[in-house]
């Protein structure tokens, strides 16, 4: 459950309501209360948000990402493929900084940002569902 902690997500750029007017930024997640699905982000010097898990956007895995890519290189334009490519990158070779700076590059690019991303309340399904059962907090609140 830690691993969600310093995650890199950002708010869905097409999200209607966000009291803390972060749509389409990257930051990190700082806590979470599993069981009300309320996750807390910083954005750096920014501030913080609260945010439901199906309001952010998560990196595909790495090893996940660069198969598609090679898969599906001939759909994707040449700028987006570049990208994802630096993403992929860094995300197996690179510091957290660049990852971040690489995932809000997407936000100029929805294709990209799709191809790369999924909802982080479908990443919490699959991997914290016995967590969300139970009601666990990870995080604030410890």
């Amino acid at each position: 459950m830690d691993d969600l902690l310093g995650m890199p997500v950002m708010v869905h750029p097409q999200l209607t309501q966000d009291p803390f007017m972060m749509r389409g930024q990257a930051g990190t997640v700082i806590g979470a209360d599993l069981h009300s699905d309320t996750i807390f982000v910083a954005f750096g010097n920014k501030g913080a948000g609260r945010y439901q898990s199906d309001a952010l956007l998560v990196l595909k895995p790495h090893n996940e990402l660069y198969k598609e890519l090679l898969v599906k290189v001939k759909q994707l334009e040449v700028a987006d493929f570049k990208n994802l490519l630096r993403l992929s990158m860094y995300q197996s070779t690179g510091s957290p900084r660049q990852v971040m700076e690489s995932m809000a590059a997407l936000k100029d690019s929805p294709q990209a940002l799709e191809f790369a991303t999924r909802p982080l309340s479908e990443m919490l399904e699959l991997d914290y569902g016995a967590d969300l059962q139970q009601g666990n907090r990870i995080g604030l609140g410890r």
